[in-house]
């Protein structure tokens, strides 16, 4: 098998360039949204960011050694000379990040004590623990993603710009011959296409934690008994044009509840019912969000509760106004579902099975 042509790269190349960029474009995602994922989502894609990471440094080798014995092919004759040096450079430069971005994780990782490993094969220690060491190269992995973007940006704009400004052979090169491109005359509306769906996502907003709230009310020996959670945590990413990529996780923390009685809120704290000791968080993580009506939607997922996972589901009224929003809902729990009230709690008839919870958010588009 001929590695190359005069015009084209040969299967080698274009397996390993394609297979490699997938592979970035995915670690480059991860990096940017990997705070917007719940607690074990996040810890679940970090070590594939980490095993990944180390498989692009393995396949950029082989790249590097198979381009040495296989060299690219000539430039379109009659390329000016400051492209074909803002091309070798910025070659250079993704190469050096292909190098520097798994290096930099891997050492990163190693000196804030968390050692990677390749989808589960151990690989070298490369550093001890070491926190000065860690923020340093946390930072270099940090400033090297968006560097990362930058150089991508200028890549895929240069090949774009010869395949339909100038119509040569520079981005074709890097395809199997059989793979014909649409025209370029045709290439805006496909362009077109392609980025509107990715133009339809959610913006981030900043819970007002001041002015929101959320309450719960429980039968007690035939009265209401109110309460709240002094602290909670929301990320909302929410656009009413595209509800389909809309998410809401929230993360209260069970030490946090009050009910108006000091030793009432020990007891509920306790191994009976929440055992914050042990399962620190009450979380919500949303799975679907559907318009029913104008200004009211209905939030389907899942609710964690004392060690118990159940889908929860309830629908909530919001209000937009420029940069604010408002939103109101209320849902029952049953707290038996959610095994609280152990001991001799489990069957007192003094509190009622059906808790109810009230929440108001009010938020302000991030505007960063």
């Amino acid at each position: 098998m001929k590695p190359r042509t005069p015009t084209r790269y040969g299967p080698v190349a274009q397996s390993l360039h394609w297979l490699i960029a997938a592979l970035i474009l995915f670690q480059l995602y991860v990096g940017l949204t990997i705070d917007s994922y719940a607690t074990f989502t996040k810890f679940t894609l970090i070590q594939w960011h980490k095993s990944i990471g180390l498989t692009v440094l393995i396949l950029v080798f082989i790249r590097a050694m198979w381009r040495f014995t296989n060299p690219a092919p000539m430039l379109p004759a009659g390329t000016p000379l400051w492209q074909r040096v803002t091309a070798h450079t910025t070659h250079l430069m993704l190469y050096a990040l292909m190098v520097l971005m798994p290096l930099s994780g891997w050492v990163f990782s190693d000196a804030s004590g968390y050692h990677p490993n390749l989808f589960g094969l151990t690989v070298p220690v490369i550093s001890t623990v070491d926190k000065p060491l860690s923020h340093t190269f946390k930072a270099l992995h940090y400033w090297g993603g968006y560097a990362f973007l930058v150089l991508l940006a200028l890549h895929l704009g240069a090949a774009l710009y010869h395949h339909l400004i100038v119509r040569d052979a520079i981005l074709t090169r890097m395809l199997p011959a059989w793979l014909k491109l649409p025209r370029p005359r045709l290439w805006l509306p496909l362009v077109a296409a392609l980025l509107l769906p990715a133009a339809a996502h959610a913006y981030s907003w900043n819970t007002d934690y001041g002015a929101s709230n959320i309450t719960w009310q429980v039968p007690f020996n035939g009265q209401p008994v109110t309460g709240s959670f002094k602290s909670w945590y929301a990320k909302i990413f929410f656009n009413p044009d595209h509800i389909e990529a809309a998410t809401i996780e929230v993360s209260i923390p069970t030490t946090s509840v009050e009910s108006g009685d000091m030793g009432r809120d020990v007891t509920l704290r306790g191994p009976d019912w929440f055992n914050s000791t042990r399962y620190l968080n009450a979380t919500f993580t949303s799975s679907k969000i559907t318009k029913l009506a104008e200004g009211m939607y209905r939030a389907e997922g899942k609710f964690s509760l004392a060690g118990v996972t159940l889908p929860l589901s309830f629908p909530f009224t919001l209000t937009i106004t420029g940069d604010t929003a408002r939103a109101k809902g209320r849902f029952n729990l049953s707290r038996r579902d959610y095994l609280l009230g152990k001991g001799p709690w489990e069957k007192s008839s003094e509190i009622g099975d059906t808790v109810q919870v009230t929440f108001i958010v009010n938020a302000t588009k991030d505007l960063k």
